[in-house]
């Protein structure tokens, strides 16, 4: 199974690929719209959703459970937060 980067890679590259083929009268709307499907199924992943989702939250926990020691001075948050990602990466993995 593919990694969140990975998928994130491809979606990119559609985009791109898009890009080039609506500003080339090589293609035609036909092929835009096929790409643009692909570009759609990707973004309606429900994993890879999920996992964007889990990754920014984790950022934000991070970045507030260092300015307020989290770890050390407000344990039982810290392990409430910890066991929460843990239960949501479970979901995640039930998913792929």
């Amino acid at each position: 199974m593919e990694n969140t980067n990975q998928s994130e890679n491809k979606l990119s590259y559609l985009q791109s690929f898009l890009a080039k083929v609506q500003e080339n009268d090589l293609f035609d709307q036909e092929d835009a719209n096929a790409i643009q499907e692909e570009i759609d199924r990707l973004e309606n992943n429900k994993t890879l959703q999920y996992t964007r989702r889990c990754e920014e939250r984790l950022k934000i926990i991070a970045e507030f459970a260092q300015q307020v020691n989290l770890q050390e001075d407000h344990v039982q948050l810290h392990d409430y937060f910890l066991q929460k990602h843990q239960a949501m990466q479970e979901l995640i993995a039930k998913m792929k």
